[in-house]
């Protein structure tokens, strides 16, 4: 996880919400209001609001705490993108405000093409609890069915760098990202088994795919998302981002089954799907491959790819 690049203080007395600031996408982001104080001791409440720009969405977690966190958002092809933050402390009877700038300059990391010339493309995928699922062992390899997402679009050059906060998951941060890795690597052996093509990043900012959790909408539904972004000319992928729910529940199963229990999600489970999307693979019709659009809680049968999803890989990349 990224180190947090400051922290940025708001006093009430008049609310003041420190000194504009400066960060680069990707990093953590803390706005701090914990020095505030009223002059007759009384208990505050606390609310932090982005007020400019109005169409960008930045999930604070609480707005309602004294500290609030955040990623920094990409700027784009843009040279950089400032945010205004809006803090509102209030001691029951008199509001007091103030804002502070966070200004958000390029990673310098990745190259950044004309957005004119870039195409972002989304998926997003659901959930089941266990009482759902069919009553029969399913363990196979499945049909040959597979989809792409868009024609011709894949990875270009490898190896391709990613990176895995898990920060808001909810379990043990080790044990996820190695369920995550575990992931990376089962696409990377079919790519291609003797290079690695998939490799962790120095940093979140640096990563070209990056694997997050945010709160969606809660549990059995949108388990997560997955968005890629790639050229319009030379159709290469040049970002993804894979966003669980943080508001459902994930663990790691120590058993590879065919049948399905409980009400937690395998992570690794979710997450060879979703990697899956973040190479330009689509949905699949059969319930037995990886890229089914459903996963069930506590199966682990989409850890192996099936036999579409491998042809499905092939296609892109043989």
């Amino acid at each position: 996880m990224a180190a947090l690049t400051g922290i940025y203080s708001a006093r009430r007395d008049t609310a003041q919400a420190g000194s504009d600031v400066k960060t680069t996408e990707g990093q953590k982001v803390a706005l701090d209001g914990s020095a505030s104080t009223d002059p007759d001791g009384d208990r505050l409440t606390f609310a932090w609001k982005l007020v400019s720009p109005k169409n960008l969405k930045i999930d604070l977690a609480d707005p309602t705490k004294e500290i609030v966190g955040f990623d920094a958002p990409s700027v784009g092809a843009k040279p950089q993108l400032t945010l205004v933050f809006q803090l509102t402390v209030n001691d029951g009877s008199v509001a007091s405000r103030d804002v502070v700038r966070v200004i958000v300059s390029p990673s310098g990391n990745t190259e950044r093409p004309d957005n004119r010339n870039l195409r972002t493309v989304t998926v997003i995928d659901s959930g089941e609890p266990a009482s759902k699922f069919a009553a029969k062992d399913l363990c196979g390899d499945g049909t040959n069915a597979y989809s792409i997402m868009t024609a011709g679009v894949r990875w270009r050059t490898f190896p391709v760098k990613f990176s895995i906060d898990a920060s808001n998951s909810h379990m043990d941060v080790t044990l996820a990202k190695s369920a995550i890795r575990k992931a990376f690597s089962t696409l990377d052996a079919q790519i291609s088994p003797s290079v690695t093509n998939f490799v962790e990043a120095a940093s979140y900012s640096s990563a070209q795919i990056k694997v997050t959790w945010r709160p969606i909408d809660g549990q059995y539904r949108q388990l997560g998302y997955t968005s890629y972004t790639y050229r319009l000319d030379t159709k290469a992928l040049t970002s993804a981002t894979v966003t669980f729910d943080s508001l459902d529940k994930y663990f790691v199963s120590s058993v590879e089954r065919c049948s399905v229990s409980g009400a937690s999600f395998d992570l690794q489970n979710i997450a060879t799907h979703e990697l899956g999307h973040a190479i330009n693979l689509g949905h699949a019709g059969d319930r037995l491959q990886s890229m089914y659009p459903t996963s069930y809680a506590g199966e682990t049968l989409k850890r192996s790819l099936g036999n579409g999803d491998k042809l499905g890989i092939k296609s892109l990349y043989g």
